[in-house]
């Protein structure tokens, strides 16, 4: 691959370079066939090359992943960097003030698996509050089987079923979570 030297970001020497734009466009792919928001997966992919960038930092690369997509992924303004970073701070990302200057560096935690346990944690935790919600469904479905309301029976099986793998994927969840912590 060779490397514009417009493309330069003054982050990488040239030969880390190609790396860098070979990171970037797999995890833009990764982020567009889950359809997730392109550029708070931008900001994830410049902390984990980078392990820590300033906003003034994350607009630079930005503007250059801008020109060399052929504008595929837009263009951020430092508000934009600015909303994203606090999106992304409970997921485990850290600011932290720059000595002797009024900026900031973004970063995930030294460990990349704490962000994995934090998100494992994450997905219990909304396993837990859809466990409530559809509990609490059932109860009411209960009350319009008996009423012999059309379809009541069905989606509250559908519910149980899907209770049932809530329950296999928490257990795993837990597992998963256990191992982390044991290393």
């Amino acid at each position: 691959m060779t490397v514009d030297p417009e493309e330069r970001l003054g982050l990488f020497d040239d030969q880390l370079l190609e790396y860098e734009i070979f990171l970037e466009d797999f995890f833009l792919d990764i982020a567009t066939q889950k359809r997730t928001n392109l550029k708070i997966a931008l900001i994830n992919t410049y902390l984990l090359i980078h392990n820590g960038l300033t906003q003034n930092e994350l607009k630079t690369l930005s503007d250059k992943i801008y020109k060399r997509t052929k504008n595929k992924v837009r263009k951020m303004s430092i508000g934009a960097i600015s909303t994203y970073l606090s999106v992304l701070s409970g997921f485990g990302v850290k600011k932290q003030r720059i000595e002797g200057t009024h900026k900031y560096e973004y970063r995930f935690p030294v460990k990349i698996e704490s962000t994995i346990d934090i998100g494992i944690e994450m997905g219990l935790e909304s396993f837990l509050k859809l466990e409530v919600f559809l509990n609490q469904k059932k109860k009411d479905l209960k009350k319009l089987e008996k009423e012999s309301k059309k379809g009541a029976s069905e989606l509250n099986q559908n519910i149980e079923d899907l209770l049932e793998v809530f329950d296999y994927y928490r257990t795993l969840f837990k597992q998963l979570h256990s191992e982390g912590v044991k290393k």
